[in-house]
């Protein structure tokens, strides 16, 4: 009896070191990936549409994408920001087309006006890559976030990705060549925090969103969603706390390396120990995180009262 519980704890033991070694063997392969690959995957020339990728996270895929030779399509609601986001991607490459499309996705959830002022407009090009990266945030604790900012996190978090992921869909699948959609979503789908509440349950809804496609469209088609942790943005506040805080240059170079190989991401090493952190709740250092999240959005929510 002893020598067979022995046995199974020993064949158990085997098959954890045996995960423990698959594990550092992907880490280091995914250390080393680069995107180089995305050109020759998706194919050089033709056209990618970033939605919020006017600063962030956002205007660093576009770049990327630009110095790896797509043609990209920014749609975003603020023209000067449209404008000066041309002027920084040509300085990536120069010989990109741009296309800017000026769309306030907090103002409309209706498909048709997402057709006809988005999709129609790009008909002739031929979209490979879809980054449905546009989100909105108001941190805070869930009684105190006003009603209509609800609702914007709502409207801008869900219904993009979804809307235009559906639009763009059937012409993508028809491509000779593979195509790829990325969601941008949060490591906070993994496990709930205050102070987010709303933004956090947007994001679980385009995670289980990605997760889903990535299963039907697989044969030409590489969804992935990006569950990204605190980047330094104006989107966070430019927060710069903790060693989990990474540059947007660093989030959108980890998640496009990972496009196409993944169906999720972290992006960095950084984010991928938080998300270990989270996922298995290590309590007295979870608490203490989530703890801090609130304080800090609670903090940021009084200043924008007083400001209004």
């Amino acid at each position: 009896m002893i020598c067979s519980i022995v046995c199974v704890l020993w064949y158990v033991g085997v098959l954890k070191m045996l995960e423990l070694l698959y594990r550092i063997i992907w880490m280091i392969r995914r250390a080393l990936r680069t995107t180089d690959y995305l050109p020759d995957r998706y194919g050089k020339g033709s056209w990618a549409v970033v939605t919020g990728g006017t600063d962030g996270i956002g205007l660093e895929m576009a770049k990327e994408l630009s110095r790896l030779g797509f043609n990209i399509i920014n749609v975003a609601r603020d023209s000067k920001k449209l404008k000066d986001s041309e002027v920084e991607i040509k300085k990536t490459n120069s010989t990109t087309q741009i296309r800017s499309i000026m769309f306030d996705f907090s103002k409309t959830i209706k498909p048709e006006d997402y057709q006809s002022q988005i999709t129609d407009q790009i008909n002739d090009c031929d979209v490979s890559i879809l980054i449905n990266n546009v989100g909105a945030n108001q941190s805070g604790d869930f009684e105190r976030v006003p009603i209509e900012k609800h609702k914007e996190m709502i409207d801008v978090g869900i219904m993009p990705g979804t809307i235009l992921t559906k639009l763009l869909m059937d012409k993508m699948l028809k491509r000779p060549k593979r195509t790829a959609v990325l969601f941008t979503t949060s490591v906070q789908v993994l496990a709930p925090l205050g102070g987010v509440a709303t933004y956090s349950a947007s994001k679980v809804y385009l995670d289980y969103l990605a997760k889903s496609l990535s299963h039907e469209n697989r044969h030409n088609m590489d969804v992935m969603t990006f569950q990204c942790g605190l980047v330094t943005t104006k989107f966070n506040g430019y927060y710069k706390g903790g060693f989990y805080a990474i540059k947007p240059q660093q989030a959108a170079f980890g998640a496009l390396k990972d496009l196409g190989y993944e169906f999720s991401s972290h992006g960095h090493i950084y984010h991928d120990i938080l998300a270990f952190l989270m996922r298995f709740k290590i309590k007295f250092l979870y608490n203490s995180f989530s703890d801090e999240m609130r304080t800090k959005s609670n903090k940021v929510l009084e200043k924008l009262s007083k400001q209004n």
